[in-house]
């Protein structure tokens, strides 16, 4: 595979089903997601009861504990299979959430959560006119000073310096193997990932918007937010040259 492979513009419809769910369900280790739980609710300023937004909830990760600890998040992704996994384990949970298949550009809540986070490198699965959108519909649904909370090891600064052609690792007994292409002219990382457990092989192809920090505090500022901080990890360490990744704390402006 010399050039890089399509890919779906919708891509991510689909992608997070079978071998590609399982493994990156268990990409997480339980000390990370309590630390990102405990960031959220602090960076977020949550009292219980406070009702979050879950951008690209997934199967719950986040939301589940968010749920036990006495927050009510309100998850919305487009993936039925990772919605039908949320429901499943805040049912074992013995939790209730509330989750909904939509398109994040469509979230019809005016001023009914306390807060919102979009985590899980999902910032540039579109470009910057749909991610404007996704940021607007989400300041819609914020009460006045409410803030956001982003992460991502996949904007300019914590992805390229580190970037590999060929990737490989194993979780959960399912072997994944990664192939990147970068283009530099549209800015664009195209992956293709091979996935395998035993004699089970599927194949998906990834596209990410690659923005610069810089270019995300201007998304976030002309979508009615006020950028606040900048981490390098949910422990809330100052962000510096050379992390891989970046946690992006922002408040809704009250004009």
């Amino acid at each position: 595979m010399s050039k890089a492979p399509e890919a779906a513009k919708d891509w991510y419809l689909t992608f997070f089903e079978g071998l590609a769910a399982d493994l990156w369900r268990n990409a997480c280790s339980p000390e990370r997601t309590a630390q990102e739980v405990a960031l959220i609710a602090d960076a977020l300023d949550l009292d219980s009861e406070d009702p979050v937004l879950d951008l690209a909830c997934g199967d719950g990760r986040l939301a589940v504990p968010l749920a036990q600890l006495g927050y009510r998040p309100v998850g919305v992704d487009l993936s039925p299979a990772s919605l039908a996994a949320a429901r499943a384990f805040a049912k074992a949970a013995e939790v209730e959430l509330e989750l909904w298949q939509r398109d994040l550009r469509d979230l019809p809540w005016p001023g009914r959560c306390a807060g919102a986070f979009w985590l899980g490198n999902s910032v540039g699965y579109q470009d910057a006119e749909a991610t404007t959108a996704i940021l607007k519909a989400t300041a819609s649904c914020l009460r006045p000073g409410a803030r956001l909370l982003l992460h991502s090891a996949n904007l300019a600064e914590t992805l390229l310096p580190f970037l590999e052609p060929r990737v490989r690792l194993q979780r959960g007994g399912i072997e994944m193997r990664a192939r990147n292409f970068y283009n530099e002219k549209t800015r664009v990382l195209t992956t293709h990932y091979r996935f395998r457990k035993g004699e089970e092989v599927e194949e998906q192809t990834a596209i990410h918007h690659v923005f610069t920090l810089e270019e995300v505090d201007a998304l976030l500022t002309g979508s009615g937010f006020t950028p606040l901080a900048r981490w390098a990890s949910p422990l809330a360490e100052p962000f510096e040259e050379e992390a891989e990744e970046v946690w992006l704390l922002a408040e809704k402006s009250c004009a």
